[in-house]
């Protein structure tokens, strides 16, 4: 009996990530065909955050199937693991873009400009900092490393990380660029595990969206975008940097792990955490309204 209830509440918590992850993936594509149309409002993108993103890892985590807060691995960094990972996110720009472009190269046509894989290039900084940088990677890693991760790890933890890479990568559209999300994904998948935190993949993820913009910003795009010799060797010797900060981050010492392999979220720590994302959203919609 006990074994049935056990595998009957397994169907339960897969069929709900499975429903809330097409909720997200539809209700995302749906707002990319909105804002593709000309006069579509600005906070577009955020609102689409909030509803497919942020709102369906709270759903799964706190109402569908009860409390799951325990599947979010919340394990804390230290500062030698802080540094080095933010580092790898600043750096995975240049593996991304570059294989980007060889893609792009071997489809016959060049990949988009580095400002508009950042969410775009136009706009004021501050709110497209806080969208990009801070707003989506939260809410990203909350559902995807958070929620759908713990969800699918009892499949195993490898079948689980490359499933939701994946997914992660849907999300993002189909285009050229999949493979690219896909390595990312798996990527920030790989740290989850290797940590034992979320908070790993999430400094990653801020890092590098915060790199994209800041880059296209400056003006600095075209050094990461083409097959061009001078982008080309940038981008190589950013790959070597990109490798030496992520063996360096897996081998820095974290604090001690729990007795069953992590920290983890409770209710009050997620709610604040959702009061911070619904703050940040706050202030990236007041920041582009007075910008």
């Amino acid at each position: 009996m006990k074994k049935k209830k056990l595998s009957a509440r397994r169907r339960v918590r897969t069929g709900s990530a499975l429903f809330l992850c097409a909720f997200s993936l539809a209700g995302l594509m749906l707002t990319r065909l909105v804002a593709a149309q000309p006069g579509s409002p600005a906070w577009l993108g955020t609102l689409g955050t909030l509803l497919f993103i942020a709102l369906p890892a709270f759903l799964g985590l706190l109402v569908i199937d009860g409390d799951q807060t325990h599947l979010i691995p919340a394990r804390a960094l230290s500062g030698g693991q802080a540094l080095w990972l933010g580092l790898t996110g600043v750096l995975a720009v240049c593996p991304k873009s570059l294989l980007a472009d060889v893609l792009a190269a071997l489809a016959g046509r060049f990949a988009a400009p580095l400002a508009d894989a950042a969410g775009g290039g136009t706009g004021a900084l501050l709110p497209l900092l806080l969208q990009s940088a801070v707003l989506a990677p939260l809410c990203e890693e909350l559902f995807f490393r958070g929620y759908l991760q713990g969800v699918l790890s009892r499949f195993g933890a490898g079948r689980a990380c490359a499933a939701v890479a994946l997914l992660f990568a849907l999300a993002h559209g189909l285009s050229l660029n999949l493979p690219c999300h896909v390595l990312m994904g798996l990527l920030l998948g790989v740290l989850t595990l290797r940590t034992g935190s979320v908070l790993a993949p999430l400094l990653v993820h801020m890092a590098y969206n915060a790199a994209l913009v800041l880059l296209a910003a400056c003006g600095l795009g075209a050094l990461f975008s083409g097959l061009t010799p001078v982008s080309g060797l940038l981008r190589l010797i950013g790959c070597a940097g990109f490798a030496y900060a992520l063996r360096r981050a897996f081998a820095a010492k974290g604090t001690r792990m729990a007795p069953d392999g992590a920290l983890r979220l409770n209710v009050q720590e997620l709610l604040y955490l959702l009061a911070a994302i619904l703050a940040v959203a706050a202030a990236q919609l007041i920041s582009g309204v007075l910008a």
